[in-house]
Formats: structure tokens, sequence, C-alpha cells
């Protein structure tokens, strides 16, 4: 059993080494100019990381749009919308209300647009190019996020933020497949802003790239708090007493493990804990499995996450008292000072 494990390690470093490759030859044919880079009239701000999901992108990318919008800026924001069910470009909210489904756009560009209270223009396209373009003639933004934008090469960034899970455990750091990692952490040197997500220390070779760039830190915490759907069919913070409660918890997040520690520092007590893929779009033999799950279960209410939540049918929101753990992320005033003014 021992050389199988072995011998299929041998294996993902050799497709490593094959993925590092053809991300070098990537890179090295938009540097020599044989593929075409995007510039833009207006800043251009990307949100990314060099590992696959888990960083928490979403949550910070709302806190910065939120951030920009608070000082008088007109953002945009455009996504690939990964696992979306559509092609080509799609409009996710002009500003004021919801324009597609959460099966057309995306599960987190529509979760954007509702923790954003659709107050900020969202386009998704697998060219996001097209999306800037779109948005920026469309909405009349005067800035754009770009979600999960670090490795698009086409695209002429103005500011790039780079997030780094420091829950992430030393493994991680290998290239896909044998890792997570999309890049090399040399590929720090190409960002202005470093943003640290989750808790944990920084891992030292981490931290001598970070230096070695003389890249710019910032920190961020996390508030997380229990909320369930009021008449008004809005999500509220929950304001009684939940300490010791019962639950099922179940989500469909890139990193389940932190969804599922959130839950036990709000002393909680997880009686049955589901995990979906990443993304998941919950069919009717999901939530019966569920139903099935909960059944005889002595619980007091059932948790999903934000994101699993709108992609849930109201009758099963409502039959099973569904509450929605949400997650605050908090950045340094100075910190956001730091990045508008990195934009001009």
């Amino acid at each position: 059993m021992k050389i199988f494990r072995i011998l299929f390690k041998i294996l993902l470093f050799r497709f490593s080494i094959v993925y590092s490759a053809i991300h070098w030859l990537n890179i090295m044919l938009y540097k020599l100019r044989f593929r075409k880079i995007y510039k833009f009239s207006i800043p251009v701000v990307s949100i990314g990381n060099l590992t696959v999901g888990g960083t928490g992108k979403t949550p910070v990318t709302k806190k910065i749009a939120q951030y920009f919008l608070d000082q008088g800026f007109r953002p945009g924001i455009v996504s690939r919308g990964y696992k979306r069910l559509s092609k080509g470009t799609i409009r996710v909210c002009n500003g004021k209300t919801i324009l597609s489904s959460i099966e057309e756009c995306g599960d987190e560009p529509y979760l954007l647009a509702k923790m954003l209270g659709m107050k900020v223009p969202i386009v998704v396209s697998n060219n996001k190019a097209d999306a800037i373009h779109k948005i920026q003639e469309d909405y009349k933004v005067n800035v754009v996020l770009i979600d999960d934008g670090f490795q698009s090469f086409s695209i002429k960034r103005d500011i790039d933020i780079v997030l780094i899970n420091r829950s992430e455990p030393p493994e991680t750091y290998s290239m896909l497949p044998m890792g997570k990692m999309r890049e090399p952490l040399s590929s720090l040197s190409r960002a202005h802003f470093i943003g640290l997500t989750k808790e944990g220390p920084v891992h030292s070779f981490i931290d001598s790239e970070i230096k070695k760039h003389d890249i710019k830190v910032f920190d961020t915490s996390t508030c997380i708090y229990l909320s369930r759907e009021t008449s008004g069919a809005k999500l509220k913070k929950i304001s009684s007493k939940i300490d010791g409660s019962s639950i099922v918890a179940f989500c469909g997040l890139a990193d389940p493990r932190s969804f599922e520690n959130s839950l036990s520092k709000l002393n909680l007590t997880i009686v049955k804990f589901i995990a979906f893929p990443d993304h998941h779009l919950y069919l009717d033999k999901d939530i019966e499995k569920l139903k099935k799950d909960m059944k005889d279960q002595s619980i007091d209410f059932v948790v999903t996450s934000e994101k699993d939540y709108y992609k849930l049918p109201s009758k099963f929101i409502d039959q099973y008292n569904i509450h929605v753990l949400k997650y605050e992320v908090n950045i340094g005033h100075a910190d956001l000072e730091n990045i508008k003014k990195s934009i001009g």
C-alpha cells in the first residue's frame, strides 16, 4: 500500500511539472506580446489568490466594494461566474436590482449582489475584458473590481491584491495537482497588497517571499454570527441566546473545515455535518438526502452558509428553520485608504 502512495505522489509531482511549464509559457506569451493585453481608462483592481479556492475572496471583495461605494466611487464587479449554467456575458445586477438567477450567473456573483444590497453593478463572463467593457459602458462605473483576477493576464490591472489563507497547511503550497497552487510563490512579486485571511500564523517560507518583494500587507479579521430570514425576506442577525444549541449543518464550500470550526466557536453542538462540493447546486435528490439525514435528529435548528442558502427551495427553508452563518470581514481603515490612494 505504501509503495502505491509513493508512486502516486511521483505521478502527481510529474503532472505538477507539466502544469508549471504550461503556466510559465502562458505568462511568457503575454510578456512577449504574442497575446493581447487590454487596458482600460478606469482603475482596475484585482482580488485574487495563488491557490484554488477557500481564501475568502467574496467577503473581501464585498468589503472593498462597499468602501469604494461609501467614498463616493461608482464601483463595478466582474467575475467569471464559476459553475454557472449560462454562457456568454450576463448582467447580474444593475445597481438597483438583480437581473439574473443564481443558476445563470453563479453563486458567488449572486451572493455579492445580495451582500451589497444590489447597489453595485455586477457582470459575469468567461472573457473578463469583455465584462469590463460592458460594465463601463452600461453602468458608467469609475472603478472595477475583478473577483479572482490575479491570473487574468489579458487585463492590465492597476492594483493586484492577493489573499493568503493562514489556516492552510504547508503541503498546500505545491503546484497543482500535487498541491493547491495555481502559481509558484515567486508570483507574489506581481502583487501590490497581500491580504491575510482566516486564522493562524503565516508560514515562514511565505513570510520570506513577501519580505523579499517588499509587498504591503494588511490583516483581516472576521465577525461571525447567525441570521435567519425575517418576514421581509431579508436575513437578520439573531439576537436570542444560541449557546449550546444542537444543530445539523451543511455547506458546499471550498473550505468546509473552516465553516465547521466557525460553528464550534459559536458554542453550537454539531449533531451532524454534511459537506457538498464547492459551488454545489441543490437538486431534488440533494434536498431529499438532507431531509433523510435530519430525520429523527434531536436538534434546535439547521445551519448553512449564505452562499448555499440562496440555492435552497423556500419551502425547505421554512420547513426546517434554516439559519445562516454570516461572515463580516474587517479591514483596517488605514489599509483601505492605502488601496484607494494606490488607484490615484
